[in-house]
């Protein structure tokens, strides 16, 4: 599992757009809980979707069609 930090890294996308694309459950991280907060964990696929759903988004598809796309990759 990879954190948000490693995901905007890897992926190019901002924090914000990851937090907006999930809510919108293009993908549902993992939550773990250390002490009192609740960190999010993302898996490999999750990753993968994401920079697909870049690539389509730079192709000049809308993020409905690029996300749409990218899960029917997976």
């Amino acid at each position: 599992y990879l954190s948000t930090s490693d995901v905007v890294r890897e992926t190019g996308v901002t924090l914000r757009q990851l937090y907006y694309w999930e809510s919108l459950g293009m993908f549902e991280p993992k939550y773990e809980k250390f002490g009192l907060r609740m960190y999010r964990r993302y898996r490999m696929k999750d990753v993968e979707l994401i920079k697909n759903i870049v690539k389509y988004l730079k192709e000049g598809f809308n993020l409905q069609t690029a996300a749409r796309k990218a899960k029917d990759e997976s």
